[in-house]
């Protein structure tokens, strides 16, 4: 019972009744909906049956429904034309739709952490990188510092500094008093 009380599943709902609504309309007053509407209702379907046996790839599958509803290549109002057009020649207006605008703002903002989990593992760093990239980091700061005296070590660890800064300066200290051993 709790899968369907997820936001996606909010969402689909939502188009469900926006898609009931307008095809009810059109029915009574005769009125010729346009293709982009049918491809509107084939995909909600198709959405709709993925997350009844799929439900991992709900977000997804609502996620491309929703941006192919922003550039009206689906649509699921016919009577309610609330979109962004722009205008760059007579013939040529593309537009953004305002309610799949809303509902595709709705499920990013719901799905921000799995969003950003998505995008760590496609463009972030592994922990092995960041671990070479400190370990780097702190060789550097080492070779830099090695030019110090042990009264300069000390001074600079009274310093605020970078964590491998700081580690590398103590690992001076310690080879220092190792080798005066």
């Amino acid at each position: 019972m709790g899968k369907y009380k997820t936001i996606e599943s909010k969402i689909i709902l939502t188009i469900w009744l926006l898609c009931i609504v307008t095809y009810v309309l059109a029915l009574l007053n005769n009125f010729i909906l346009q293709i982009s509407n049918y491809l509107g209702l084939l995909g909600l379907i198709v959405v709709t049956i993925i997350s009844y046996y799929k439900t991992e790839l709900t977000t997804k599958s609502l996620f491309i429904l929703l941006i192919l509803g922003l550039f009206n290549i689906f649509s699921f109002i016919y009577f309610i034309d609330f979109a962004f057009v722009f205008r760059f020649l007579s013939i040529v207006s593309p537009g953004i739709q305002g309610y799949s605008l809303i509902l595709l703002i709705i499920l990013l903002y719901n799905k921000r952490e799995k969003l950003s989990n998505i995008y760590d593992k496609k463009f972030g760093q592994t922990s092995e990188e960041i671990d070479k990239e400190k370990l780097n980091s702190k060789n550097n700061f080492k070779q830099k510092f090695s030019q110090l005296t042990n009264e300069e070590i000390e001074k600079k660890l009274q310093q605020d500094l970078l964590p491998e800064a700081i580690l590398a300066l103590n690992e001076l200290k310690e080879e220092r008093i190792k080798g005066d051993v």
